[in-house]
């Protein structure tokens, strides 16, 4: 039993106890030496925290690697910068951290490439009516938001993740159907206070959409001005000077770039992008290309900084736009009129605040928590006892069987047998050995 790795971030000062039942009564060994240095020993259950030396910590990542230190026992200092995957084949992971980042840093240690193994395992065990439940709940919703930005529909047989459901979880370990109703309502509220402040925002914002669009159109007349002026001033930029003459742009119409030195080459080169982006807002005005483009002009005067009007349409384009973004999201079209759109969010902010009174009602309270035991019994989840786990993880040893490069890397097939190459390696083991103590017992008779 090799390759193993306990992490806890939270009492450290009892890791030699675990470390002593281990050896005690387990039977882990001291004093092994490493493969590599026979000079140098270490423990079969060592532990790596903090307060250990660099020079300690590499011995024991070495002789772990080589599976001479079989167990190791961390707090954060093993999530990252130690690798330890070589020979790893199981974490136990007692600390949930709350940051998914975290996790995957700390699974990530035996988790990884270059490890010799196939499968490994990574256990997380919950205590009922524990702090547990919550953070696992939290960790897994901010994982599965993770998970959809890199989820993928055409690979198969991939490991079904909605059968770690959260809330299934939560409703296993928590026995407590008030604790449970005490949960729910936290979450609605929140969600629901978080729904009023959104729209009390929005119906603030479009209060103001009418007049923003009207201090964004004087505006928008005043910054167009610039890109004319940009336009005719452009002409008259010095592209290259020597004593003998200077080179404007308007020039460059009878002269060979190429003949410009480098330096003097890629400034036409920015002014020429310059004067496509102007001439394009000429013909389609474009707010967001304005005010990525003028800056490029205004940096050409030298000016010390933007000029205020600049800034001041920047400032109303961007609070113009996320208005808008905001009516796109909820359907409404931008020629639709505002008074129309207001009463629309008045509308819906009413109907959340009455939601949100509900959730303080009798009537309401015992309705969800007749729904929490509907399906606490519809998933027929429970908690099981320890003995029942233990046998549920040995259940899945065979995967302990598979190196790295006996299975297909291109899937995520979990085989549910025993690797057959190791089944054939030990009846040809299991036959030397019958064959070994049929010549002792010959070689005995003969004496």
């Amino acid at each position: 039993m090799i390759g193993q790795v306990i992490y806890l971030n939270r009492g450290k000062d009892f890791f030699p106890y675990i470390k002593e039942y281990l050896e005690v009564v387990l039977g882990f060994k001291k004093d092994r030496p490493l493969k590599s240095n026979s000079r140098k020993k270490v423990d079969e259950v060592e532990f790596i925290t903090g307060g250990i030396s660099e020079a300690k910590k590499e011995k024991i990542k070495q002789a772990f690697n080589e599976g001479v230190c079989k167990v190791i026992i961390g707090t954060s200092t093993i999530r990252e910068g130690i690798n330890l995957q070589k020979k790893a084949t199981d974490l136990y992971n007692l600390y949930p951290d709350w940051n998914p980042t975290d996790l995957r840093q700390v699974e990530g240690r035996i988790w990884r490439q270059k490890n010799e193994n196939a499968f490994v395992r990574v256990t997380m065990p919950l205590m009922e009516n524990s702090m547990d439940i919550f953070v696992f709940q939290k960790l897994e919703e901010k994982t599965a938001r993770i998970n959809d930005i890199w989820n993928k529909s055409d690979r198969g047989n991939v490991l079904d993740e909605e059968s770690l459901n959260p809330n299934e979880i939560k409703y296993a370990l928590i026995t407590d159907t008030k604790v449970l109703l005490r949960f729910e309502l936290k979450e609605m509220a929140y969600d629901l206070q978080s729904k009023i402040s959104f729209l009390n925002k929005r119906i603030a914002d479009v209060k103001t959409y009418d007049d923003l669009k009207e201090k964004y159109a004087l505006q928008k007349e005043r910054v167009q001005k610039d890109i004319q002026l940009a336009l005719n001033n452009l002409q008259d930029f010095e592209v290259h000077a020597t004593t003998v003459r200077t080179v404007y742009f308007y020039q460059l119409v009878d002269i060979n770039i190429e003949d410009l030195p480098q330096a003097a080459q890629k400034k036409v080169k920015r002014l020429q992008e310059l004067q496509e982006q102007l001439i394009s807002l000429t013909n389609n005005f474009d707010a967001t290309l304005l005010i990525q483009t003028l800056p490029k002009y205004y940096r050409l005067l030298n000016f010390y900084g933007y000029p205020t009007y600049f800034n001041d349409f920047k400032e109303t384009a961007s609070k113009l736009g996320k208005i808008e973004r905001v009516f796109t999201s909820k359907g409404y079209e931008k020629n639709m009129k505002t008074a129309d759109i207001l009463e629309k969010f008045q509308q819906e902010l009413q109907a959340t605040e009455k939601e949100y009174e509900e959730l303080s009602t009798k009537e309401f309270q015992d309705k969800l928590e007749a729904k929490i035991i509907e399906e606490k019994q519809k998933l027929s989840v429970v908690g099981a006892d320890l003995e029942t786990r233990v046998k549920e993880f040995e259940s899945l040893n065979h995967l302990l069987s598979y190196k790295f490069n006996e299975v297909k890397q291109n899937t995520c097939a979990i085989p549910d047998k025993e690797n057959p190459k190791l089944a054939a390696k030990v009846k040809r083991i299991k036959i030397a050995k019958a064959k070994a103590i049929a010549i002792q017992l010959k070689r005995k008779r003969a004496a």
